[in-house]
């Protein structure tokens, strides 16, 4: 099924805030203009976003469509299957009740389910609740143990598969246990989903997990389109919120299936339901953590510990600088700032971001109904989701610092201005060649792109004007490495920092914007400074 919903050059629905100020009004309006480009270069179905600032949700937008063949639009309100944001969730319940004294951080899991076989045979002791909630317990990277019915309860699944040595994943090859407690970051889904049935097991109230959750922390936070059910189907879910859920697509290319449905075994690792609006109040609430009594679901101290590093990630698919904190991911947005937050990928067809900046007070959610099937594991290659979370926190970084925003350029002129700038650079820069361009040589690159490129090609990615600019603003940069960065991170580059990776890749480029050419040295090219 080839993908036509990405049209709209703007939300098809929105909610903006009432008091919001002009400097937040730039920031959506210049999320609003990206995400429709982001869509179209990956060939995205649709996308819904929520921002926050100051503790309050800003803005709501859903572009392109929930369901393909159905022409569902996306809204703000439509459901997610969250995935691993679901963990987060795991991770505060286990932390309330450490808070509470029930159950020690630092404790023997086996001292709380002294009936659970989890037993760590290459040692060299028993497993703790830190252990599990950093992902350093031993047990082997995994998926969530998918069913094409659902599964049994919690207690008789987690028994079950801790008794088996070895992973269901392609034929049962793979060892259960592949590291020493405590030896490195291995992400285990089992393993937050024995941090499940502990919280099931121990809360004073004696609830169910699901009820525990909802209880203490989707109620607490007055989270109304959230459901966190041990099975994402009729009985445990109304017909009418399914409803709402998105139609996921497994993603090859151009062409877009419409995914399987499966039910997971490690539940509470990965059955939240929610929108981008009621993620980002969660994730208000924690970077908020002394505000008013409903939104205080953990004390600023237990905060504080839960966002502090606590051991490097290892998953290839992680950037290098990201790292583990107790129940969210971190990574360094530069020297002086860093995010947390949690991503969501469900197989096989959807990908969520989720990420807060406590320096920008800034919170931003984005839901994508795809998975990128071929490209999955390949940090180079961004989603939608990534490239738009990035491109908030980047945007609003630099209107921060500038106050200011460029001139509003079409899509085409931004992509023949890079083009151009591009020209200039290679020849410049790499090639070492001064005084080019000159005007009869792109004169003859015009006339060429106007007899031979396809009229299809003209129409999305071509404007004459772009190009020029863009040649002629990097004629007068300083050609050196140095000097191309400073370039890119000035406001004398007509197209932002943000822009450039979604630029890069509708160009026909993968990972990083290839400029300056260090990688040619001998050295990796050296990021370009996101701060003006």
């Amino acid at each position: 099924m080839r993908n036509v919903a990405v049209t709209s050059r703007t939300p098809v629905r929105e909610s903006v805030a009432e008091a919001v100020d002009e400097h937040d009004r730039r920031l959506i309006a210049e999320v609003a203009r990206f995400v429709p480009q982001a869509l179209e270069v990956t060939n995205t179905p649709g996308l819904n976003i929520a921002l926050a600032r100051r503790g309050q949700v800003i803005w709501e937008a859903g572009f392109g469509l929930a369901d393909i063949a159905h022409r569902r639009p996306m809204a703000p309100s439509t459901l997610t299957r969250g995935a691993s944001m679901s963990k987060l969730y795991t991770c505060i319940a286990v932390l309330q009740l450490v808070e509470r004294g029930v159950i020690g951080l630092y404790d023997p899991l086996v001292s709380y389910l002294p009936k659970l076989p989890l037993a760590n045979p290459l040692g060299e002791r028993e497993v703790t609740l830190y252990d599990l909630i950093t992902f350093r317990s031993g047990l082997a990277p995994d998926t969530t143990d998918c069913y094409l019915t659902p599964p049994p309860r919690l207690a008789e699944f987690l028994h079950s598969t801790l008794r088996r040595p070895t992973l269901r994943e392609y034929g049962g090859t793979i060892p259960r246990w592949t590291a020493k407690v405590g030896e490195r970051h291995q992400y285990s889904n089992l393993g937050i989903a024995c941090l499940g049935s502990l919280v099931e097991q121990t809360n004073p109230e004696r609830l169910p997990f699901t009820e525990y959750v909802r209880r203490h922390i989707i109620d607490a936070l007055d989270l109304r389109s959230t459901w966190f059910p041990p099975v994402q189907a009729p009985p445990h879910l109304p017909a009418d919120v399914l409803a709402q859920v998105s139609t996921g697509y497994a993603g090859f290319g151009q062409v877009t299936l419409p995914s399987p449905i499966f039910y997971q075994g490690s539940y509470p690792s990965c059955t939240l339901l929610t929108t981008p609006g009621d993620q980002v109040r969660l994730l208000s609430a924690l970077l908020h953590p002394t505000g008013p009594r409903r939104t205080a679901i953990l004390a600023p101290e237990t905060v504080q510990h839960m966002l502090t590093p606590q051991t490097a990630i290892s998953d290839p698919d992680v950037p290098a600088d990201w790292f583990a904190g107790l129940g969210v991911v971190m990574g360094k947005v530069d020297q002086t700032q860093f995010h947390f937050g949690y991503e969501g990928s469900h197989v096989w067809g959807w990908w969520n971001a989720s990420r807060a900046y406590p320096v920008l007070d800034l919170c931003a959610a984005v839901f994508t109904n795809k998975w990128e099937m071929l490209q999955w594991h390949n940090p180079a290659l961004e989603g939608a989701a990534d490239l738009v979370v990035e491109f908030v926190a980047i945007t609003a970084q630099q209107l921060e610092q500038t106050r200011r925003s460029r001139t509003k350029r079409s899509w085409p002129w931004k992509l023949s201005y890079v083009m151009g700038l591009l020209l200039a650079e290679r020849t410049r820069g790499f090639l070492g060649v001064s005084g080019f361009p000159r005007s009869d040589d792109l004169d003859a690159i015009i006339s060429t792109v106007r007899s031979q490129a396809p009229v299809s090609w003209q129409t999305t990615h071509w404007d004459e004007a772009g190009l020029r600019a863009g040649a002629d603003d990097f004629s007068r940069a300083d050609p050196t490495r140095e000097g191309v960065q400073r370039f890119l991170a000035s406001p004398e580059c007509q197209v932002s920092l943000a822009e450039l990776p979604l630029i890069n890749r509708a160009l026909g480029g993968v990972g990083q914007f290839p400029a300056p050419l260090d990688f040619w040295y001998g050295r990796p090219a050296a990021p370009v400074n996101q701060s003006r």
